[in-house]
């Protein structure tokens, strides 16, 4: 499989020649969706259910436009979401889980109501999820055409500015008035 998109008779074979032409007009166009639709979410989920978490309630919608994009595309594989057999390096994941553990043993351990356990650990994997789907995989995969160190260096900084962005737009969307 050469390093062109595969347009074929696809459904969204438009949005992926669209992507294929201008990468960096795309890439620009799908972070300002992000934020907009991540700011947008926050404020209607504070006006509908004002005893949820709009960033929260923003961060699943996110999660499940990034799967309908990458659903819609096809591009699940392309985005890192393969089988296991294409799994490389997995005893990298060792370094990780060490950190983590040894961060946990250092800091010691508080009892924590099972809710609170639960939400945070659904938040932890939609975040994941998010970053590999959306920076590592949709972003890198639209951007593919400007070559892989641009790609890589662009998708870093517009990760980068969409975590600072989100942030605070999930302030605004809780706080308006301190803003």
């Amino acid at each position: 499989m050469n390093d062109q998109l595969q347009l074929g008779n696809q459904p969204a074979a438009p949005i992926k020649r669209l992507f294929a032409r201008h990468p960096i007009p795309s890439a620009v166009a799908l972070f300002a969706l992000d934020l907009s639709l991540g700011a947008l979410a926050g404020i209607a989920a504070k006006a509908l259910l004002p005893q949820a978490d709009p960033s929260f309630i923003a961060m699943c919608v996110l999660a499940v436009v990034i799967a309908g994009l990458l659903t819609l595309l096809r591009w699940w594989r392309e985005a890192g979401f393969n089988d296991r057999g294409q799994w490389r390096e997995l005893r990298l994941l060792w370094v990780p889980a060490v950190v983590a553990i040894v961060l946990l043993l250092l800091g010691g351990f508080t009892e924590a109501p099972t809710g609170l356990i639960v939400y945070l650990t659904i938040g932890y994997l939609i975040t994941g999820f998010m970053e590999e789907a959306w920076v590592r995989g949709l972003m890198l995969r639209v951007l593919q055409p400007v070559g892989p160190v641009r790609a890589v260096l662009t998708t870093g900084d517009r990760a980068m500015i969409g975590v600072l962005g989100r942030s605070r737009a999930a302030r605004m969307a809780v706080v308006p008035d301190e803003v």
